[in-house]
């Protein structure tokens, strides 16, 4: 069991952008294989295990998948109780446009992330940091399209209680 306040952990962070993903996606429609347009779905840490079908594709795109990818304590000695959690944002698009399109639904994507972030710079109790980067898969996977935005947040941590305070 954690001695750390709800709201101040990583896999609140975690929790907490799946959820604000949800939400800014929540009118999107991308398209999937079968055919249907939907949001994309919001996964944390990893894909489901996948299963196949012969009669449906059971395939997770769209996706954006909501990865911790490491932090880091700059100091342990200092006071301000701040350390950065590194994040990475992996999106995955299906489409079979003869025009071959689907970086621009990527794109769409990011510059909607890009865009959140830039003007709502908290997500609760944490902080976003620069630089924000991302990146298109250099691969031809066509009809799949692949693209991730890399964050960095600033998040409360344990500090070491002084004895004499």
């Amino acid at each position: 069991m954690s001695d750390t306040p709800n709201g101040l952990t990583t896999y609140d962070l975690q929790q907490e952008l799946a959820e604000m993903l949800r939400t800014l996606f929540s009118e999107t429609r991308l398209h999937h294989p079968t055919g249907s347009a939907m949001p994309p779905r919001i996964f944390v840490q990893e894909l489901p295990v996948p299963t196949y079908d012969a009669d449906t594709d059971q395939s997770d795109v769209p996706y954006i998948l909501v990865r911790l990818s490491g932090g880091e304590i700059d100091d342990w000695e200092s006071n301000s109780g701040l350390e950065k959690v590194h994040v990475e944002l992996y999106l995955g698009v299906y489409n079979d446009r003869d025009d071959r399109s689907g970086h621009v639904e990527l794109l769409n994507m990011i510059q909607r992330i890009k865009n959140h972030f830039g003007i709502n710079r908290y997500i609760k109790n944490f902080y976003v940091l620069s630089p924000c980067k991302w990146v298109l898969d250099e691969e031809d996977r066509y009809p799949y399209y692949f693209g991730a935005v890399s964050l960095v947040f600033s998040a409360p941590r344990t500090i070491k209680e002084d004895p004499f305070a």
